[in-house]
């Protein structure tokens, strides 16, 4: 309405010359800024990730900023200055692995991440049957790696075979077999107790060279070390190679019996000499990692049975405590024994599991849950349990979508449990029956939803643009990843981060007042409002000329992480149809949960004229005087002999300043980006006594074109009067 009115003043002052007045294109700054979400790393920690192979960046990117800044700054120094460079992948490779909660526990001594590495090299001259390889030059190529090569037994010949790099890191390398604590152990105390060396050891050295007296014998127990050091492959049959002899060794220094004490530590358990099938299967991991054999554990906790598996082209099934017999018969408990899965499960060292129950039964249903607030937004970080009538059998996670999704057994009742950061699905130790007898093959869903509970609220209102203008913003974004973090369900310490496809985040544009609105967290109005999204291409007509921010936000995530790929462009039309760019922006930025991007362009500030006046009532003494100031605050607007016209409105009667006639102007000479002028319109004067009051009068400011055939930038009025 106010520029309107001030229209009709220009028209009516003789500046139309027979065409209609329309605003000026206002031009925008021709680069957007920027606001990233807050650096987590220290220095040290970026030099650390700059020296570690580049597979691995992204990896201990993840875990560094997880981590506290005077823990970064030590794991870093361990990988910058390793005693050996070759040693850094393995190191890098803890570091980023291993649960943050365990690297940060008082209890953990840094230097066992060295000491882990170095005996890796150590062993391997003792071993026939594998060699370490490395790849590369930790120096000096980004892409250097190590994994190892085997011999085995095909058709009365040895031939060699090279282990996936992941699995010789994850299966070899990493320190931390399931449930245990990755620290220095004192062997003789009742526990699982940590001590610092002497008196602490850790298992990969210590399993593979110690050795002590047979209780009631003269006798000792077979070293490790010795034992495996004639051994020409890896396998063969059950009973020759790697396997079988480390599976006699096992048999030779564990007994299959168990008191009151239940360690988890491989050290612990060798100290005993005894062990159930828990012992046995850290025990087996541990002594094959030691002599450099990829092995992991496997678990059937509903069926209370656990065992492992060793790697060889594939994952084999092994379990040393029954015999010969258990090597590559994985079909044996429940076709044997009788037992019926409902879940079956291996775990890597950092805790993350993965259904494996389709080599172990052959019968197996699929189940999916999905989880929702109040508002029916999906829940990311889901935990799924899945059981029978006993123990859990299985444990699903699930990401941005609320999804998550186990394998199942089948031929038994399938009862569900979801647990989130906002609470569990059913209260209480209650269960949800998805199917009350499952079947081979089948697929199960389920969609549960909270009552009352929600993801963290962001107050917008999603509104159209009913205004046009010759500028537009074209914004395209993908979720190239996220990040997942979770703990395992038997050691809480135990958390990972993992790198899934996909994700989702909310993207909306908005003006500067709405934008500060949202950073106060009041309700506000977001234009191309696009929720839980994964991918987008949308273009935004700006319905008019002020700071637009585009807003990429993971505010309603709760633990998971929102890795996205932008690129926001800024065009403009001049009235050919040609859309042409002036700013763009592209960037890849992580978003950790409550995180956000904003990209914004706009000049900083309004761009037009501001009317100032000592006073809009006026009294008999005091001083009076009207200023003109033309801003232009970073607009790549610049111009020479700009009309500024300033007219006062006096019941209708118009007086253009600076002569207060029927047509005159100011001349903005040199109009200069980041810049303002002011216009002395009325210099200081007393006002004096005035008979009577008034009110009602008016200011109009404005800028045109040079032609004054169209108006430039924002204009101004201002409404006065006098009183006795």
């Amino acid at each position: 309405m106010k520029s309107m009115k001030a229209l009709m003043m220009l028209i009516a002052g003789g500046l139309a010359l027979g065409c209609a007045l329309t605003p000026a294109p206002v031009s925008f700054a021709g680069t957007f800024t920027e606001v990233l979400p807050a650096d987590r790393l220290t220095d040290r920690a970026e030099n650390a990730i700059t020296v570690a192979p580049s597979w691995l960046r992204a990896d201990l990117q993840d875990n560094f900023k997880r981590m506290q800044a005077s823990y970064q700054d030590i794991y870093a120094e361990i990988i910058l200055n390793p005693s050996q460079p070759r040693f850094r992948d393995e190191i890098a490779f803890c570091v980023a692995n291993i649960g943050t909660a365990n690297l940060e526990d008082p209890d953990f001594i840094p230097d066992l991440l060295e000491e882990n590495a170095f005996y890796i090299y150590e062993h391997d001259q003792y071993l026939p049957y594998v060699r370490v390889q490395d790849t590369g030059d930790p120096d000096t190529d980004d892409e250097y790696y190590t994994t190892t090569f085997y011999l085995i037994e095909d058709n009365g010949s040895l031939v060699e075979y090279e282990l996936p790099m992941e699995i010789y890191y994850w299966k070899i390398v990493h320190p931390k077999i399931e449930d245990e604590f990755a620290h220095y152990i004192n062997p003789a105390a009742v526990g699982d107790v940590p001590a610092a060396p002497p008196t602490g050891v850790f298992w990969r050295d210590w399993l593979f060279t110690h050795t002590e007296e047979i209780p009631a014998t003269r006798d000792m127990y077979p070293i490790l070390r010795d034992t495996m050091s004639t051994v020409e492959a890896l396998w063969g049959n059950t009973t020759t190679g790697a396997i079988g002899t480390l599976s006699q060794w096992a048999r030779d220094t564990l007994a299959f019996s168990s008191g009151s004490e239940r360690p988890h530590q491989p050290v612990r358990i060798y100290t005993l000499h005894m062990g159930r099938c828990g012992e046995w299967q850290d025990y087996t991991s541990a002594a094959s990692r030691a002599c450099l054999i990829p092995c992991q554990n496997v678990e059937a906790i509903s069926e209370d049975h656990v065992w492992n598996e060793f790697w060889h082209l594939r994952w084999i099934h092994w379990e040393p405590v029954n015999g010969d017999g258990y090597i590559d018969n994985p079909l044996v408990y429940e076709n044997g024994w009788g037992k019926v899965f409902s879940g079956v499960f291996a775990v890597d060292g950092d805790g993350f599991i993965y259904d494996v129950i389709d080599t172990y039964s052959e019968g197996f249903c699929t189940i999916l849950a999905t989880v929702l607030d109040a508002n029916g937004d999906p829940v990311d970080g889901v935990r799924l349990t899945a059981k029978d009538a006993g123990y859990a059998g299985c444990y699903g996670y699930g990401g941005a979508d609320g999804t998550a999704a186990v394998l199942y057994g089948d031929g038994l009742p399938a009862n569900l449990k979801i647990q989130t950061e906002l609470g569990k699905i059913p209260d209480g130790s209650a269960t949800y029956e998805v199917s009350p007898l499952t079947e081979d093959g089948a697929i199960y869903t389920w969609t549960a939803q909270y009552a009352t509970a929600t993801l963290p609220v962001i107050p917008w209102t999603a509104v159209t643009a009913t205004e046009t203008s010759p500028f537009r913003l074209n914004v395209h974004y993908t979720v190239e990843e996220e990040i997942r973090t979770a703990t395992y369900p038997f050691d809480k310490q135990n958390g990972y981060t993992r790198h899934f496809a996909d994700g989702s985040v909310d993207v909306f544009i908005v003006d500067a007042a709405n934008r500060a609105l949202y950073e106060a967290d009041q309700p506000f109005e977001a234009f191309e409002l696009q929720t839980m999204s994964t991918t987008g291409d949308r273009t935004f007509v700006l319905p008019r000329y002020d700071i637009w921010t585009v807003v990429v936000t993971a505010e309603r995530k709760i633990t998971s992480e929102q890795v996205v790929n932008l690129h926001v462009v800024l065009e403009t039309d001049p009235g050919t149809g040609d859309w042409t760019a002036i700013a763009e922006t592209t960037r890849t930025v992580s978003l950790m949960p409550g995180d956000r991007y904003t990209a914004s362009i706009g000049g900083g500030g309004r761009f037009g004229t501001d009317l100032r006046m000592s006073t809009t009532m006026l009294h008999p003494g005091e001083t009076c005087w009207c200023n003109a100031i033309v801003y232009n605050p970073g607009l790549l607007v610049e111009g020479t002999d700009i009309p500024l016209f300033v007219i006062l409105d006096v019941f209708g009667e118009l007086f253009m300043a600076p002569d207060f006639n029927a047509f005159s102007y100011y001349t903005v000479f040199d109009l200069q980006v980041a810049e303002e002028q002011t216009f002395v319109v009325l210099p200081p004067f007393t006002w004096p006594t005035i008979i009577g009051s008034v009110d009602g009068l008016y200011w109009y400011a404005g800028m045109t074109n040079p032609e004054m055939t169209a108006l430039f930038g924002d204009m101004d009025m201002i409404t006065f009067g006098w009183e006795e």
